[in-house]
């Protein structure tokens, strides 16, 4: 499968869960301007089938807490526990991940196992074994969500 088709495949997969799932507003700009050295959100599911992979979630701190309280219900989002934030962004990333291998081409099943937090790095990286990740940006009405999907080469 070609990388343009990745790319697409991830990108109205992602949309479709933010918007439906987690009443998030996509933009064509962020009302919330970028901050260097803000602190982030990743979280990586991992799943295994034919093509197996991992997809890649990577969301500043501040939007993963407004995103978890539309989601939670919550009425402040400052009310809200680190853990029950990252427990949101793995549901997120595990959403995501179960939308995109809906959409992949495939009769066989897959196996997501549990998304976890991970730290550093970048969503879009290539995988351990040299393969290229795709990776989208969508912007928000109140900050951004990067997503990257990597298959691994089948030999």
């Amino acid at each position: 499968m070609g990388e343009e088709l990745q790319s697409e495949i991830l990108a109205t997969a992602a949309q479709e869960v933010l918007e439906t799932m987690f009443f998030a507003e996509l933009t064509e700009g962020s009302e919330w301007p970028d901050s260097p050295g803000e602190p982030q959100l990743c979280a990586r599911a991992r799943f295994r089938g034919s093509p197996s992979g991992t997809l890649c979630l990577r969301i500043p701190a501040r939007t993963a807490r407004t995103i978890a309280a539309d989601f939670l219900g919550a009425e402040n989002e400052e009310g809200l526990s680190d853990a029950q934030v990252g427990d949101v962004v793995c549901e997120l990333a595990n959403m995501i991940c179960g939308s995109v291998l809906s959409r992949l081409e495939n009769e066989t099943g897959f196996d997501i196992f549990r998304p976890e937090l991970v730290s550093g790095g970048r969503s879009g990286s290539a995988g351990q074994d040299g393969s290229p990740a795709v990776s989208r940006i969508l912007e928000l009405a109140n900050g951004r969500v990067e997503v990257s999907l990597r298959l691994d080469q089948v030999e």
